[in-house]
């Protein structure tokens, strides 16, 4: 049985899966969502799954996002230690950099993603985040990707002040056992918060694999608020009462 959860922010799927193992559900999930987005997360209840898990996977996926414009992120997005660009530029250029990344046709990985990898020298492959957490450097991995379009909704001027409050209540909504170092990113945004940046809020409709905060990068930016609000082909997500009920228990730690 194929559920929609409307998982929060701070949560990665794994979590998600576990809150529900504790209570002797069998599930596994049919696509992932990093710990700072939110919004629709399919998971495959009581069943073996693989062509269910499978047929989710692969569709596109609608997210609406923000851009920090000006930035560039250890991890992509708000969650890493930031460092501001030698030549900050006008809000046209970071929203024409957006409307023209639909002609990619493949993207960097950022460094701390759930993507399997070897270890250098050994057959093993372990999730690219280890390696970055541990101080391995590896190279650039690129991922194919198909961008149906990406259309702007929307710009403001936020301050770094603002961002680093931001910053700090999804830091509080992050379970303890994740492992970020949350004092060096955090010094990396204090030392911004005189400053003020372009916001940009936009769609995108996108194929499997594709990481929001990557794109958000190749175009001279940060990203978050990052939400999967909806699958294409997928058109009654609406959850059951059951269903509902797992969404209740994901949710109430907000």
């Amino acid at each position: 049985m194929l559920v929609w959860v409307n998982k929060p922010i701070g949560l990665s799927p794994k979590d998600c899966t576990d809150k529900l193992k504790k209570e002797n559900v069998k599930v596994g999930f049919a696509g992932r969502l990093d710990p700072l987005a939110y919004g629709l997360l399919p998971l495959v209840i009581n069943d073996k799954g693989a062509v269910l898990q499978s047929s989710v996977m692969n569709k596109d996926k609608v997210y609406q996002f923000k851009m920090i414009c000006g930035l560039s992120s250890t991890t992509f997005d708000i969650l890493g230690r930031v460092t501001l660009l030698d030549h900050v530029q006008k809000e046209s250029f970071y929203v024409n950099s957006l409307k023209e990344y639909v002609n990619k046709k493949e993207q960097i990985l950022p460094k701390f993603c759930s993507k399997r990898v070897p270890l250098p020298g050994g057959n093993k492959n372990v999730p690219l985040w280890s390696l970055s957490i541990e101080g391995k450097e590896t190279a650039n991995i690129t991922n194919p990707i198909d961008i149906k379009y990406i259309k702007i909704l929307g710009t403001k001027v936020r301050s770094g002040r603002f961002l680093l409050e931001k910053l700090k209540k999804y830091i509080k909504l992050i379970p303890e056992h994740h492992n970020f170092d949350y004092k060096s990113i955090l010094l990396s945004w204090e030392s911004l918060v005189e400053k003020e940046f372009y916001i940009i809020h936009a769609e995108t409709l996108v194929s499997k694999g594709t990481f929001i905060r990557s794109i958000c990068n190749e175009c001279n930016g940060v990203g978050y608020d990052i939400c999967r609000t909806s699958i294409k082909g997928e058109k009654d997500i609406i959850p059951s009462k059951y269903e509902f009920s797992l969404c209740e228990t994901l949710t109430d730690s907000n």
